[in-house]
């Protein structure tokens, strides 16, 4: 029998090595019907430990060998040997040791037997099955394997020739076997050399890890990769040196970058690529500076975070290649100034740049002797205006186009070869807005306007007090023009004034416009009161209101024995009464009131922004594109006829968004919003006017007693809405089985219009009794119950004789008749017929359309 751990029991192989000798001294034993082994059976060391101890052997021998023990009850072998067959019938034992010994010349042995470890074992291909440590007893073992149930894959240990590297590798039924190892706790993975001597690789632990570090190869011409994975979306890949050390780049062990160590560093360098675009190096605050320079300058800054050039200086020609090029300069705090600047011998001379500080209006700075003079040269970025402080001298001729919409006349050629500077004549503009601050410049802007006659006067920016009104009273023409928000004129008159009145002594019609005011900020005034407004226009013709911001002034502009005003562009709010004042007279015929901001206006006076509540008629004014919001009311009129109110954001006035007085007529409300004001209901005073195109929220306008004014395609949002009749809206009756007589008119049916113009047509149907003979029929619209209407307003059939009982019922159409109803209308659906023999009925349809 052969023997080896893991293998299987051969019944008639008889090379006995260390227990072959006990089971053939059993041999005499018991029938074999109790024997504990069978061929094929895995014999274990513990197996052999159990079944064999304590057997009961009592005396005899074996080939003729003496067979006892010293206790012979215990069933302990102190000498047994045999030669030939030994057969093992059966056994019963318990607490059998087996010391000594080997199986194929293997050593078997247990220092401790009932732990069952092998002191000294070499076989071939074996199995141990259960929980088997290696290099000591288990709990002070070098390597213990652990059963997993079922288990597939495992790990393979193998050594190799010279040269090789020793492996352990993953290997298994699977195709494709991860390799996992652990350690315990928090421990780390440390990698070493020199028999565990140097460390060169640790794995720390990282508690609710979930996120890691992957390293792959790559193939041919491809690169190894170090990559963040986990189940995070976006994961940073960090490198940190330790301490102050730097982060290093190399190529063939050569150095070709490194990150070096700022203390207490916030910023840092930002590298990002482009889809199509220009990759970019970044920081993530302040500038990027490079350091120690270019070509031997220093490029960079004192503090490198800001990216400002503090010095940079070349020889020779600097020239920029390159398809539109771009050289940008950016005061990044936005309260600086950025320019460029001309020297000369190492002095300033000129700087071009912006204006002043916090300013985006662009300058050319004038220096003499290295000291700032003035700034001749602005243009202002809000309306693109250039002026020139210190004058403007032309030798030349001065030519050009686009001033058509200016100058009408060879007459006013002058307009752009001539401009007045306020400052010139002495106005300074140093005025802080309020009362008695800085210089009063009513004189020097009075004696600027008088020079400017039919040319351009310039104020430019800066803040100028005025005491009294500027005015003109001569025809000539007048152009005054600001430079936007920046100038400012502030009325401290103690007096409610005018700031400008222009008032000519007879109307001149000659000029288009005579007056234009444009790019002026009128600041709130010292007073307020009756008479006060920004600008008076008296006996003008088209004076032109342009790009204003009128601000806390009485009225903002009004106007008398004027004709077609233009206010364009301008901004009106918090003015005590109207911002636009046409209530004196007829001045706004033909006026056009357009992208216009109004906010906030009237609420002292309970004005509205828009006041055309006129004794007499205005006509033909335009009021298109404006926002009213939160003003007493948006837009009162009175007398006003053939008007168009178009496109205009009207909402959340106090009062209301449109009120009307007496006698409007012919106004078209187009594509306004009408919002979230007291709802409108309409009178008599507005007629023959139409709602079309607009949209309403959270406002209604209903019809009231007006009975002439229509709506078409309104579009309401939220409660509300426009409630009138439509134009097209169609209206009709019916009326069945009413008795007629012979030849007397009757109403088949009738309806009750509205006042309004209505086409109207109806059909009646004669019903005779089957021995009726009928011979004559009549439709028609008739204005009186029960009476035959006129030509052309019937229809007739005569000169027939049918009976009932061959034609059955006839229709009979009347034409269309237009008629115009200036109250609610009764309109009647009349039949006659001339019949005998039996009796007739009329059934009547009636239908109206609402055409105006």
């Amino acid at each position: 029998m052969k023997m080896n751990k893991g293998d299987t029991i051969a019944p008639h192989d008889r090379t006995f090595r260390a227990i072959g000798v006990v089971l053939a001294a059993l041999a005499f034993a018991a029938p074999p019907v109790f024997a504990q082994f069978t061929p094929g059976q895995v014999l274990k060391a513990v197996d052999l430990n159990n079944a064999i101890s304590k057997p009961a052997i009592i005396g005899g021998s074996i080939d003729g060998a003496p067979v006892g023990a010293a206790t012979p009850s215990s069933g302990k072998f102190t000498s047994l040997s045999a030669t030939g067959t030994a057969t093992l019938n059966s056994l019963a034992s318990s607490g059998a040791t087996i010391t000594g010994g080997s199986i194929n010349g293997a050593p078997i042995g247990q220092s401790t037997p009932a732990a069952g470890a092998f002191t000294s074992f070499s076989a071939g291909a074996s199995v141990f099955t259960g929980q088997v440590s290696l290099g000591g007893s288990a709990g002070a073992e070098a390597l213990r394997a652990v059963t997993t149930s079922s288990a597939v894959n495992w790990v393979q240990v193998n050594g190799q020739v010279t040269g090789i590297a020793p492996g352990i590798s993953s290997q298994g039924s699977d195709a494709n076997i991860n390799l996992a190892y652990s350690t315990k706790g928090s421990g780390n993975h440390l990698f070493s050399t020199g028999s565990f001597a140097r460390t060169q690789f640790v794995i720390a632990d990282v508690p609710s890890a979930v996120n890691y570090v992957q390293v792959q190869g790559a193939a041919t011409s491809g690169g190894p990769a170090v990559s963040a994975q986990g189940s995070d979306t976006n994961i940073n890949l960090t490198l940190a040196a330790k301490a102050a050390g730097a982060v290093v780049f190399t190529t063939n062990a050569i150095t070709q970058a490194a990150v070096v160590n700022t203390a207490s560093a916030n910023r840092y360098l930002t590298f990002t690529g482009s889809n199509g675009g220009n990759p970019t190096i970044g920081a993530s605050a302040g500038r990027v500076a490079i350091t120690p320079g270019l070509d031997a300058s220093p490029i960079g800054a004192v503090t490198p975070s800001t990216g400002a050039f503090t010095t940079l200086s070349a020889s020779g020609v600097a020239s920029v290649a390159y398809n539109s090029p771009v050289f940008a300069l950016n005061d990044v705090g936005g309260a600086g100034k950025g320019y460029i600047q001309f020297q000369k011998a190492g002095a300033a001379a000129w700087n071009i740049g912006n204006a002043s500080n916090a300013s985006n209006q662009f300058g050319l700075d004038r220096y003499v002797s290295g000291s700032y003079v003035d700034t001749p040269i602005t243009i202002s970025n809000t309306t693109g205006i250039v002026s020139m402080s210190d004058g403007l001298s032309v030798t030349g001729t001065v030519s050009g186009s686009g001033f058509d919409n200016y100058i009408t006349s060879a007459n006013t050629i002058g307009l752009i070869d001539s401009m007045t500077n306020a400052k010139a004549y002495g106005a300074l503009g140093n005025s802080n807005g309020t009362h008695g601050n800085g210089n009063d410049d009513t004189t020097a802007l009075q004696n600027a306007l008088n020079a400017s006659a039919n040319g351009i006067l310039h104020i430019p920016c800066g803040t100028y007090r005025i005491t009294a009104s500027l005015q003109e009273s001569s025809t000539n023409n007048y152009w005054i023009k600001g430079d936007g928000q920046c100038t400012k004129i502030y009325n401290d008159a103690s007096t409610a004034v005018p700031t400008f009145l222009f008032n000519p002594s007879t109307a001149n019609g000659n000029v288009n416009p005579t007056v234009r005011i444009e790019g002026i900020y009128f600041y709130n005034p010292y007073v307020t009161g009756a008479g006060q407004t920004a600008a008076s226009f008296v006996n003008e013709e088209r004076p032109y209101f342009l790009n204003n911001i009128i601000y806390g002034y009485q009225v903002g502009v009004n106007f008398t024995s004027t004709y077609a005003p233009v206010i364009d562009h301008n901004t009106f709010f918090r003015t005590v009464g109207s911002a636009i004042d046409c209530s004196i007279d007829t001045s706004c015929n033909s006026a056009t009131i357009t992208q216009n901001g109004f906010f906030t206006n009237g609420l002292v006076n309970s004005a509205p922004a828009i006041n055309l509540n006129t004794p007499s008629s205005i006509n033909a004014i335009s009021i298109t594109g404006n926002d009213m919001e939160a003003n007493y009311s948006g837009i009162l009129f009175s007398n006003v006829f053939g008007a168009i109110v178009s496109g205009n954001y009207i909402e959340n006035q106090t009062a209301c968004n449109l009120c009307f007085n007496s006698g409007n007529s012919s106004i078209d409300f187009n594509g306004n919003w009408f919002g979230a004001s007291p709802s409108l209901t309409l009178t008599n005073g507005l007629s023959n006017s139409k709602f079309q195109n607009n949209a309403t929220y959270n406002y209604a306008i209903t019809q009231g007693t007006s009975t002439s004014v229509r709506q078409i395609n309104n579009t309401a949002v939220g409660t509300g809405g426009i409630s009138l009749p439509t134009v097209g809206q169609l209206n009709s009756n019916t009326t069945t089985g009413t008795s007629m007589t012979s030849n007397t008119p009757i109403n088949c049916t009738s309806i009750t219009l509205p006042a309004g113009t209505w086409d109207v047509s109806g059909s009646v149907q004669f019903s005779p009794a089957t021995s009726t003979v009928v011979n004559y029929m009549h439709s028609s619209i008739s204005l009186t119950s029960a009476t035959v209407a006129p030509l052309p307003n019937r229809a007739d059939i005569g000169g027939i004789s049918a009976t009932g009982n061959t034609v059955g019922s006839m229709a009979l159409s009347t034409p269309v008749v237009r008629e115009t109803f200036a109250t609610s209308t009764p309109v009647y659906l009349v039949g006659n017929s001339t019949f005998t023999t039996s009796s007739m009925a009329c059934n009547g349809y009636i239908r109206a359309v609402l055409v105006q």
